[in-house]
């Protein structure tokens, strides 16, 4: 150790001074050091955490880093893709045009946001909804790419599943020789098939939004609306009889029309 001994009132040797000065120096950039190494920490340990799959690479691409989620999606371990350029993931079933879109933005500093189809380390493909954002250095220039996405195969494939089921009720619902319509709380006709057009002789896209009072008397609209309400009140099926007369060429038809209430859960 050292003992400096200084007498009251004689000045500081500029020695003495500069030393201080660096050491005050050292010490500062040692905090600093310190508290960045404490955020990195804790962003670190955030993007571990995280339940989607983050991939950090650097600016050509090659991977640097990934958290758990990524690794067990991809079912890759970390240390057989450090180094690996990112496209190891690419299947044939995203088209080259997709990367291109990707890469011209990447390339001029914007986030990219899309879907793609990637490939798994036993050749199967998912569908990853994904955000790859640029992180630039104290230069401004592009150091490192971060990507973060999720797997929403499952989603995808309900989301077909729905379209389809809700064109097979469409054309089922299209071919019935019956009236069959669907109206809001308010009367309102939000969808209508083929025969009920001939009914009020208007196609279906005239019809929606619009009420029985803008297409028949106003005593056969408030008895429509009549039967309408008992539903809306008791939310049970009502079943009525009917003779209407249709606009499209004037034949009569008497009908038994069944109500029913659609609820939400």
């Amino acid at each position: 150790g050292l003992l400096l001994m200084i007498k009251k009132g004689d000045p500081l040797p500029i020695d003495f001074i500069y030393s201080l000065r660096q050491l005050n120096k050292k010490l500062a950039d040692a905090l600093k050091s310190f508290v960045v190494k404490e955020q990195l920490d804790i962003h670190s340990a955030a993007l571990e955490a995280s339940p989607n799959s983050v991939l950090i690479t650097d600016h050509l691409g090659n991977i640097e880093w990934a958290n758990t989620a990524w690794c067990q999606l991809n079912q890759f371990s970390l240390n057989e893709v450090i180094g690996k350029y990112s496209n190891l993931l690419k299947s044939p079933a995203t088209n080259d045009d997709v990367f291109k879109e990707m890469w011209d933005k990447l390339i001029n500093g914007n986030t990219w946001s899309g879907h793609l189809t990637n490939k798994k380390k036993d050749n199967s493909d998912y569908i990853a909804e994904m955000s790859i954002t640029p992180i630039f250095d104290n230069n401004n220039m592009i150091s490192h790419y971060i990507a973060i996405s999720q797997d929403i195969t499952s989603k995808r494939l309900s989301e077909m599943k729905l379209r389809d089921n809700e064109a097979l009720l469409s054309t089922l619902v299209g071919t019935i020789p019956d009236l069959v319509w669907l109206k809001d709380n308010d009367g309102k006709y939000l969808a209508c098939n083929a025969k009920f057009e001939s009914f009020f002789g208007a196609k279906e896209s005239e019809i929606l939004g619009k009420t029985d009072f803008d297409f028949v008397s106003h005593d056969e609209a408030e008895f429509f609306r009549m039967h309408d309400r008992k539903v809306l009140d008791t939310k049970i099926p009502s079943v009525n009889e009917e003779t209407v007369a249709f606009a499209s060429d004037g034949h009569i038809e008497h009908l038994e029309t069944i109500k029913t209430p659609m609820l939400n859960d």
